[in-house]
């Protein structure tokens, strides 16, 4: 079982993998036919309809408690106190948080959370995966790329070295804050409440680009200039 386990695992991360290499090329084949703006439009676009699909398919999960899954549970006193909610099934996670926080204490609530929900989790695990293959190629092909060769032509050329390294320090920051909330959020928020404030901050994003980003293709410094001025 573990074998086949890592396996499973180790095949995800040659999809995803493969996924990230494909979609970079082809946004690096489209990023001068169709533009920066566009291609950050259309890849914030789909990676807010990724993440609006793991949000479903999160919020729509169900949870059983059946011998097998109460036996999993490694904590002895929260397996007694859920022990009677055995032959249960409780459609959403909301719905299940209301009847847990019932049986348990704050610390064993939020250990469950942390440590024991997964045992009990049924989903549709072809859903998320499209989730995250799809939010996986649609930043491949705006975010990640485009933004490099955006910042790299926006600032003009007397402080252009030391914009780029600003805004890649920054860059590097927020990313490692995420790998460090991240966790967290899963674990006392869910990933039901997770995956929508990500989808939220993606839309947002959407409008973003959609207002105040400027198209570089094909634009000397100085229209650039003069348009960055208009803005």
């Amino acid at each position: 079982q573990a074998g086949g386990s890592t396996d499973s695992s180790f095949l995800q991360a040659i999809v995803v993998g493969l996924t990230n290499l494909v979609f970079t090329l082809v946004a690096i084949w489209l990023i001068d036919r169709l533009g920066r703006k566009p291609l950050l439009l259309i890849g914030t676009s789909f990676m807010t309809i990724a993440l609006l699909m793991a949000t479903f398919a999160f919020n729509n999960a169900s949870y059983d408690f059946n011998e097998n899954t109460l036996n999993k549970i490694s904590d002895p006193e929260i397996k007694t106190a859920l022990a009677d909610l055995r032959g249960k099934s409780f459609d959403g996670q909301s719905v299940l948080f209301t009847e847990v926080q019932t049986k348990l204490n704050e610390e064993q609530f939020l250990k469950f959370k942390r440590n024991e929900i997964t045992n009990f989790i049924q989903i549709n695990a072809t859903l998320v995966l499209i989730a995250i293959l799809l939010y996986v190629a649609s930043f491949a092909i705006s975010l990640g790329p485009v933004m490099w060769t955006l910042i790299s032509e926006i600032f003009p050329s007397k402080i252009k070295g030391i914009a780029i390294s600003v805004v890649g320090f920054f860059n590097s920051l927020v990313s490692f804050s995420v790998t460090q909330v991240f966790p967290w959020e899963l674990s006392n928020l869910g990933p039901t409440v997770t995956f929508a404030i990500y989808a939220l901050l993606s839309f947002i994003a959407i409008l973003f680009v959609y207002k105040y980003v400027i198209e570089t293709k094909g634009k000397t410094l100085e229209e650039l200039e003069e348009s960055l001025i208009r803005a």
